[in-house]
């Protein structure tokens, strides 16, 4: 069994094969979605958001640097989403 790299299944995905960002999805949904938990408190917020991180990720995945570490991109995509939320709920919450 030959297990593809972040980097392989990128480059499939930038080539056509959107299907391949399945594999990417599958592999850090779990920890992108106990951030966005832990940042929002809600289980119901915490999926949307994951699901908004990976679109995300998704559409900026041709700005993918490829020398760096494609889980810390993509936390850094979730945490800069989760604070963006609070930061509209906190507004939300004051009026």
């Amino acid at each position: 069994m030959t297990e593809q790299t972040d980097t392989e299944i990128i480059k499939q995905v930038l080539a056509g094969e959107r299907n391949a960002f399945r594999v990417i999805v599958d592999s850090y949904k779990t920890p992108i979605y106990n951030l966005m938990l832990r940042g929002t408190g809600s289980y119901e917020d915490a999926e949307e958001l994951t699901q908004e991180v990976f679109m995300k990720a998704f559409k900026a995945l041709k700005q993918f640097n490829y020398q760096k570490s494609f889980f810390a991109w993509l936390y850094t995509i979730g945490v800069n989403l989760v604070r963006d939320w609070n930061r509209k709920n906190k507004v939300k919450n004051l009026s």
